[in-house]
């Protein structure tokens, strides 16, 4: 029996996690290292965005204003990549020796601050990107800019990163909205194209108030359940969506690769990913797929924070910051 589990790591049946070919696990087992993914997210320029008070308002109102907050976290790529092996895109969840995880709503909620209830977020149809991009932005990029129904990134910050004092209010609302779609396409609905975000994000942001009615915490979930389902097949060297929200969470919840803070977490740090914000002690130069893998293969019980020991401090931190249980299906752009 002993023989059969080391020439058979499994699963032993199929009926649940029937893709285990397709995974990155299965090659592993055969030793064909795939090394650390490519990890796409674009936060290091958010900070050049220069916001006047009109703006972070209107950023406020559409439900991005703790988003907003968040600064550029180092991304520790070795450890992303072991959590992606653990990943079963068959159950959404991490399958580890003490049993199944996964990133909750909750988590989003008190990791970004993103609000959990309200309106789906779902796409909009549009003839052109060019015409789409005049509508809501005033103008549109030309073709070295833009190409699929997708912006560079860099036309975005380059063209509307400064608002100046004496502009319009609709021009404030323009650029806001641009402001809005680098931020969603650098951090929730970040691609693996590297440096472009799709343009059908922009009617969303139409009406700011409207705007703050969707739940952009269970959009941002349910595209990185998506991401982290495509970066678990072998086939697959990248992957994308919210990784400084997995991160964070990994840092929250697993006792592996979490950096010594240089004083300790208070709880009104909101939203939490603001524990690790600034320098942090540790180095992880060392560490590559293989150690996070490893440590892993170990985890203990104790090592894991559950959420049944946490859900005092959930439910009061959601209500302290009007983010809120809700249940809903989860909806992905296609």
């Amino acid at each position: 029996m002993l023989m059969d589990v080391i020439t058979n790591p499994g699963p032993l049946k199929d009926i649940v996690l029937y893709d285990q070919e397709k995974h990155v696990s299965s090659a592993v087992w055969d030793g064909q290292e795939r090394g650390a993914l490519r990890c796409h997210e674009h936060t290091s320029k958010l900070s050049e965005w220069k916001l006047n008070s009109k703006q972070i308002e209107l950023v406020e109102r559409a439900g991005f204003g703790y988003l907003r907050r968040i600064p550029a976290i180092s991304l520790d790529n070795p450890l992303i990549s072991a959590l992606v092996e653990r990943w079963r895109r068959e159950t959404n969840t991490f399958h580890f020796t003490v049993g199944e995880m996964t990133v909750t709503l909750e988590d989003i909620a008190l990791l970004l601050g993103l609000g959990i209830d309200g309106k789906p977020v779902i796409g909009f149809t549009y003839t052109t990107c060019s015409s789409v991009c005049e509508r809501y932005l005033g103008q549109a990029p030309d073709s070295t800019y833009a190409s699929g129904g997708m912006v560079k990134l860099s036309w975005l910050k380059e063209t509307f990163s400064f608002c100046p004092d004496d502009a319009s209010f609709e021009e404030v609302e323009r650029r806001t909205r641009a402001y809005l779609l680098y931020l969603v396409g650098s951090t929730i609905f970040s691609t693996t194209t590297g440096n472009k975000v799709p343009v059908m994000y922009l009617p969303l942001f139409e009406d700011f108030d409207d705007a703050g009615t969707f739940a952009w915490g269970a959009a941002a979930l349910a595209f990185l359940y998506r991401a982290l389902g495509n970066a678990s097949v072998k086939s697959q060297s990248t992957i994308c969506g919210c990784l400084t929200l997995l991160q964070c969470w990994s840092y929250y919840h697993l006792n592996i690769g979490r950096p010594k803070l240089n004083r300790e977490p208070v709880h009104d740090h909101f939203p939490f990913v603001l524990r690790w914000k600034g320098k942090q002690n540790g180095p992880t130069a060392n560490r590559d797929v293989i150690f996070y893998r490893k440590a892993l293969d170990v985890l203990k019980p104790s090592d894991v924070s559950f959420i049944c020991s946490l859900l005092y401090l959930y439910c009061t931190m959601l209500k302290k910051y009007n983010l809120y249980f809700v249940t809903l299906k989860l909806q992905i752009f296609l």
